[in-house]
């Protein structure tokens, strides 16, 4: 039975995952790769931080579908990557997350699982006029995680990782490069990263890539 459940979210996590969240396809993506490791670290990911708190959602599926990138590689120069994203914000934000299940459209059993964040922003370097973000705004941070068949309620398979591991997000200021996240409320602000690549912890007076080698370091004056 088990291997059943793997085979389907293998198939949904190759085949379906465009249509859940209109991804491009990009053969240098680094979803998806030894399937063994990547059991291990998601279940490490998920299931080491007992502490938090888990609520699941019954968003629709057109509530999921938006453009956010997980299959885009990891840019080269700053130019390039700043031109590609709508969102850029410095927050504060801490290590605690909610654990989030969305139905993916046209699959009856098949979720999304992410992790919600809740950070405050502290600067704003770039983003549209019209979302009026201000300096002390909570908005919530969305980080895929994997997929997971549920049956009747209940968890029926392993959940199949999206990424060989997770983002370690410890308490502190981070630079993120951001799209805007499907939402039902226009009162809640939601984002998920729209480069995987691309996350940055601060530290003294630069901010360092804390998932890639792409653009390893970025310093706090860098003019976007």
């Amino acid at each position: 039975m088990k291997n059943i459940i793997k085979g389907l979210c293998i198939v949904v996590l190759i085949g379906g995952l465009a249509a859940c969240r209109n991804i491009p396809a990009d053969p240098m993506n680094p979803v998806a790769k030894n399937q063994a490791q990547n059991e291990d670290s998601a279940e490490q990911a998920l299931g080491g931080k007992k502490e938090n708190s888990e609520n699941e959602t019954t968003k629709s599926a057109e509530n999921v579908a938006g453009g956010i990138a997980l299959e885009i590689p990891g840019r080269e120069d700053l130019k390039t990557l700043v031109s590609e994203t709508e969102f850029i914000l410095v927050v504060d934000m801490a290590s605690d997350f909610e654990v989030v299940r969305t139905p993916i459209s046209g699959e009856k059993s098949v979720y999304m699982i992410d992790h919600e964040y809740q950070v405050t922003i502290q600067e704003i370097p770039k983003s549209p006029d019209h979302m009026q973000l201000q300096a002390g705004d909570t908005i919530s941070l969305f980080v895929p995680v994997g997929m997971q068949q549920r049956l009747k309620g209940e968890e029926a398979g392993e959940i199949i990782p999206l990424f060989d591991a997770l983002p370690e997000f410890n308490e502190g200021e981070y630079l993120l490069f951001l799209a805007q996240f499907p939402n039902d409320s226009p009162h809640v602000k939601k984002f998920a990263p729209s480069n995987m690549n691309h996350i940055y912890r601060g530290v003294g007076d630069e901010y360092r890539n804390i998932v890639s080698d792409s653009i390893p370091v970025i310093k706090k004056d860098a003019s976007f």
